[in-house]
């Protein structure tokens, strides 16, 4: 072979295995692709990544000296072909694995080994045929003929076989006094670095106004110190060892309804938008009822599936702009009202907001505003002019200010009508008892949350309220009665508050009870040790107590009983793409 019949292989290659993923992602995301106006540009995309690689290590190989003429060409192109399409099957696997998608489907594997298979056959039959009748030209005219059969080829078999496009049910007609909601969910965020919440540092401006018009929990509680866990039981309404979904990385089983397909049926548009990986619809299961499920953090995912393999997340998030692990505020509530501004009510909109997560990396402005703020304050025996309070507080400053831009466009279209509801999914330690995030510990800046709402039916209600409650669990009590659904507010539960972790990501099984008079006990279920804390007079759990009264064994019979082991539950890909999203250490 010529060094330019070699890159012509190349290019061959690169284009047969463009074409060949692009039709089997298209065939396998039907609701993705399903118009030319979103599918001609992601095959576009497809062949140009593959003709690009390939094309490259086809350059690649006709630079090295003497090896162009040793190759045959049947060899060069069938084991080009197999091995550019062994590599991009294992990517794609990559991919699935990395989204939480299932990766051993009869299927699947059977229709990677006939890729795989046809790919060689056909660069093998080409390379034979080609190299006996025009082996001086094959760079030329044998691989245009060979380009042209497997474009037009592959072309047929993608029209043959492409998908009815998925109509959505209609829903039915919309209640009578059907309102729009808001639902918008801060990840970990402490309710006492608010200053809607005595904050003196002015963190939240957009949630004061927000708490003056409405109503304020002072003492709302996560069920778990985990994003997705405490999102499941927001949209479900029940603790975290009813619906199963104990740590990251484990999907809320369809099993478990959520709240959303009630409204859709109803005649709710639903759209969620979430900024944090926890949250993608294949790691979570929360995307069940949404019409629209946004979890596409950076604009090369829209592009192909094989940029957001583990590794090149790694290096593009250092080399490249945009994120693919997290989205920032800016980015969500953008795309949140654009949304916004196109869907006719009802609706329902979920945002997402994950901001004061680690990496702690607001714009430096704000991160010198607070450490020059803070000179001479502290918090839980800290300094707040450095890392990490300042850098914690200036991620709260900049993702209030997105916040409160959505509101401002909520209210513009629902013209002040629309009901609110704001709530954490758990908060973050900042070394406070010696963690530094969040997972491990149920400590009160692990656990307690903020929780307010505005609920836009005319009536009066008092603006704070004081006694402990299940915030994320009140919340979907309450979502029927914000929507319009239910006449009156849910009656709150007065039953002892459960709070609890699990291994493997929280690293011990703890079980925390409070109950309204602010008396807390933490039991660790894996040595069978005890901490008590009177909340009221020890708010920062510095002194703790012996809890030895008839009062404190009163409250230890809401314990629930000791889950099953759900370690043996996770599978070994679960558990590698926890440790590789960094959750287990």
């Amino acid at each position: 072979m010529t060094r330019r019949a070699v890159i012509g292989s190349g290019f061959l290659v690169g284009l047969s295995l463009g074409l060949g993923d692009g039709v089997a992602v298209l065939l396998e995301n039907p609701r993705s692709f399903d118009a030319p106006g979103t599918s001609t540009p992601f095959l576009a995309a497809s062949l140009a990544i593959a003709l690009g690689a390939c094309g490259l290590a086809g350059i690649v190989v006709a630079g090295i000296p003497g090896l162009a003429r040793r190759l045959p060409p049947g060899l060069a192109l069938g084991g080009g072909m197999a091995g550019a399409a062994f590599l991009a099957l294992g990517v794609r696997a990559h991919v699935r694995w990395f989204f939480g998608e299932s990766l051993t489907a009869p299927l699947q594997l059977l229709g990677g080994l006939a890729l795989a298979v046809g790919c060689a056959a056909l660069g093998f039959l080409v390379g034979r045929l080609g190299g006996r009748r025009i082996r001086p030209h094959l760079g030329e005219t044998g691989l245009l003929v060979g380009a042209a059969a497997a474009f037009a080829g592959t072309a047929a078999l993608a029209f043959a076989l492409r998908p009815a496009r998925i109509v959505e049910p209609p829903a039915g007609p919309p209640v009578p006094g059907a309102r729009d909601v808001l639902l918008l969910t801060l990840d970990t965020t402490r309710a006492d670095r608010l200053s809607v919440y005595g904050y003196p540092r002015g963190t939240t401006p957009a949630l004061d106004r927000l708490a003056r018009r409405g109503l304020l929990w002072e003492s709302a509680y996560a069920p778990i110190p985990l994003t997705n866990p405490s999102h499941a039981s927001l949209l479900t309404g029940v603790r975290p060892r009813e619906h199963g979904v104990l740590n990251n990385g484990t999907a809320l089983s369809t099993a478990v309804p959520t709240f959303v397909p009630v409204l859709a049926e109803r005649g709710w548009k639903c759209a969620a938008f979430v900024s944090g990986i926890p949250l993608k619809a294949g790691l979570s299961g929360l995307a069940s009822g949404f019409s629209v499920y946004d979890d596409a953090f950076s604009p090369l995912e829209r592009v192909h599936p094989m940029l957001t393999a583990l590794a090149l997340v790694r290096v593009a998030n250092r080399v490249l702009p945009g994120d693919f692990i997290e989205r920032r505020a800016r980015d969500t509530v953008r795309e949140a009202i654009a949304w916004l501004e196109g869907a006719s009510g009802p609706r329902f909109l979920w945002v997402h907001l994950f901001d004061p997560h680690t990496p702690y990396d607001a714009p430096g402005i704000l991160r010198r505003r607070f450490a020059r703020e803070a000179s001479g304050w502290t918090a839980g025996g800290g300094a707040l002019t450095g890392w990490p309070h300042a850098d914690y507080d200036a991620e709260l400053r900049e993702t209030d200010r997105w916040l409160g831009r959505l509101l401002r466009a909520w209210d513009d279209a629902t013209a002040g009508r629309g009901s609110v509801i704001v709530v954490g999914d758990h908060g973050e330690g900042l070394e406070q008892h010696g963690e530094l995030t969040h997972g491990s510990q149920l400590y009160e800046e692990d656990v307690r949350v903020p929780c307010l709402w505005r609920v836009s039916d005319g009536t009066a209600r008092p603006n704070r309220v004081h006694r402990p409650v299940r915030g994320i669990t009140e919340v979907r009590r309450s979502l029927a009665w914000a929507a319009g659904i239910d006449r009156a507010p849910p009656e709150p539960e007065v039953a002892p508050i459960v709070i609890e972790t699990f291994a493997p990501e929280g690293r011990r099984d703890l079980t925390a009870l409070i109950d309204r008079r602010g008396r807390k006990i933490v039991l660790d279920r894996t040595t069978g040790t005890e901490i008590a804390f009177d909340l009221v007079t020890d708010p920062g759990e510095r002194r703790p107590m012996a809890g030895r009264d008839e009062d404190w064994d009163n409250l230890r019979e809401s314990l629930p009983e000791d889950p099953v082991d759900r370690r043996e539950g996770l599978d070994p890909e679960t558990v590698r793409r926890l440790r590789a999203l960094g959750y287990i250490h």
